[in-house]
């Protein structure tokens, strides 16, 4: 069991507080009014979602693919060095 750490004590001690303050407490006729998508949003959301899911396995089997041609060309002998600069162009 890991030790508590203060934040987490003042966290429960909060929480324990808060309990004490909503005791014998009732909420009646409360209705919750949120977001409602209509049939083409849905659908819209299911694309993107399978969209993102085929991009996703498309990237995997390239990076199984690079790492079979890293493999290739470092037996071969073959170096490549790439540079990367990240940032803004002067």
């Amino acid at each position: 069991m890991k030790k508590e750490t203060t934040t987490e004590k003042y966290i429960k001690k909060a929480v324990e507080e808060s309990k004490k303050s909503f005791e014998n407490t009732t909420i009646s006729n409360c209705t919750f009014t949120g977001v409602q998508f209509n049939e083409a949003a849905t659908d819209a959301i299911i694309h993107i979602a399978d969209a993102l899911e085929t991009n996703c396995k498309a990237c995997f089997e390239n990076a199984k693919a690079l790492e079979k041609l890293s493999s290739i060309l470092k037996a071969s002998g073959v170096e490549i060095e790439s540079f990367i600069n990240i940032g803004n162009k002067k």
